[in-house]
């Protein structure tokens, strides 16, 4: 199965991960599309879907990264990487695409028509999304299997953005789900869910780090199971689920202090 990752940025930790997993395994990706915007683009975006105290609060973690807290993705993707023996997956991924010789190409947007042109260079199975853009036609139309996300909700009933806070709100389970990328917005089949637990001294920002690692192991297993012919996709009806959007801050605290006292897994509703 011919792989190529999409990144978001040449520092994501969880592309650098990907990559060398798949390396690990002998399944080297074809090739390595970084979407990184200017920082002005990326500034604007932030500030529009997260709102400005959430964008400072997102901006100030990244700086404090080296600390590997447990509210940081890499302190969860540095388990998951000692436990797969992976070497290399903090790198960045130019470095780490050269070291592997992987083709590597940064472009403004993953819609860009300069994307589309080295996905199609590169003749890929599947796209393996480690960003956050939609997907337009150009390059969903690339792969000869698909585009696969990791969502951190389950699907169909939790849509779009903050899903696993709208989860917490409503009392219902947590985790990820794998599934493949059409026009709509995490509309397309359904591969695969895997549960997270809310443990004795989480936090939202805990739960969301951890939730990186769950969907790259999940991912890896999708990916696996479509190349030995052995995945089961499930379509989602337009019917089923709901769109959701970014929390309001006050809603956020209320999530925050459901998840400070429960010690116990999420029951199902």
């Amino acid at each position: 199965m011919r792989t190529l990752v999409i990144a978001s940025d040449r520092r994501n930790p969880c592309a650098s991960a990907l990559v060398a997993a798949l390396a690990a395994e002998g399944r080297e990706p074809v090739g390595v599309i970084c979407a990184e915007p200017s920082a002005a683009t990326r500034l604007a975006g932030a500030l529009a879907a997260w709102g400005a105290r959430e964008t400072l609060r997102r901006l100030g973690a990244r700086r404090n990264i080296g600390a590997a807290s447990p509210e940081e993705p890499r302190h969860h993707l540095g388990a998951w990487a000692k436990q797969r023996s992976l070497t290399g997956w903090d790198e960045p991924l130019p470095r780490l695409c050269r070291r592997l010789r992987i083709p590597f190409r940064r472009v403004p947007s993953v819609n860009h028509p300069i994307a589309a042109a080295f996905a199609r260079g590169c003749r890929p199975d599947l796209l393996l999304n480690a960003g956050g853009e939609i997907f337009r036609h150009a390059i969903l139309a690339v792969p000869a299997v698909g585009v696969l996300n990791a969502h951190m909700g389950r699907l169909p009933a939790f849509r779009g953005m903050n899903v696993m806070e709208w989860s917490l709100l409503r009392g219902r389970p947590i985790g990820v789900t794998v599934h493949f990328v059409e026009a709509g917005i995490d509309t397309g089949d359904i591969l695969a869910f895997s549960p997270m637990d809310v443990l004795p001294g989480d936090t939202l920002d805990i739960l969301r780090a951890r939730s990186f690692a769950v969907g790259l192991e999940l991912m890896l297993r999708c990916v696996g199971e479509l190349e030995a012919g052995t995945a089961r996709r499930t379509p989602q009806r337009p019917e089923e689920g709901r769109q959701y959007f970014v929390m309001h801050p006050r809603l956020r605290r209320i999530v925050e202090a459901r998840v400070a006292v429960l010690g116990r897994p999420m029951d199902s509703c």
